[in-house]
C-alpha cells in the first residue's frame, strides 16, 4: 500500500487489524521526508482505540532521528492511553541504533501478532531459524550470523 504523498520505493506501510490489535508493516526509509506520513499512520493507530500496536520494521532500509522520534512519541501516546506499543523484527542496524540511543524499551520481546509469526498447521508458533536466540541469549541467531566472520551461528547444525 502506498502512503499518500510518498514514493513507495522509499517508504511504505501496510496495516492489518486483528480484533483490538493493529500490526503495521513499515518499509523503506524512515527520515524527514517520510516523517509526515509515518507520524500520521502512528497517530491514527494510537488514536483509533487499538489496545495493542505492533510495528514490524523488517523491511526498513534506513532510519534517522526523525523516524526514531516518531516511534518514541507514538509509544509515549500509547502508554499514556493504557495501550501497548512494540517494535518487532528490526534489522540489525535498527536494533543497534535503539541500543545506542537507550530506546530498546520500544522492542517487543516476542511478536504477538499471529500474522507475522510462522505457524504450524495446529496453530502453535513455530520458531524460524532466523528468530532463534543465540546461545548468549542477547541476540538472535540471524544477528549472530550477520556479525560473524564466517556467517555462522553457534546454533547452526
Amino acid at each position: 500500500m502506498q502512503v499518500a504523498g510518498t514514493n513507495e520505493r522509499f517508504f511504505s506501510v501496510r496495516s492489518e487489524q486483528h480484533n483490538n490489535a493493529l500490526s503495521l508493516y513499515v518499509g523503506g526509509e524512515l527520515d524527514i521526508a517520510s516523517l509526515p506520513a509515518l507520524e500520521e499512520t502512528l497517530l491514527s493507530a494510537v488514536s483509533n482505540g487499538n489496545a495493542e500496536i505492533v510495528v514490524d520494521l523488517e523491511r526498513v532500509t534506513f532510519i534517522d532521528a526523525s523516524g526514531l522520534g516518531a516511534f518514541i512519541r507514538a509509544a509515549d501516546r500509547a502508554t499514556e492511553g493504557g495501550r501497548s506499543f512494540a517494535i518487532v523484527r528490526p534489522p540489525p542496524f535498527v536494533r543497534k541504533i535503539l541500543t545506542l540511543t537507550g530506546t530498546t524499551y520500544l522492542l517487543g520481546s516476542d511478536p504477538p501478532m499471529v500474522s507475522i509469526e510462522p505457524q504450524r498447521r495446529d496453530g502453535v508458533r513455530e520458531e524460524s531459524k532466523a528468530e532463534q536466540m543465540c546461545c548468549d541469549g542477547k541476540r538472535t541467531a540471524a544477528e549472530h550470523r550477520n556479525e560473524s566472520s564466517d556467517g555462522k551461528c553457534c546454533t547452526d547444525s
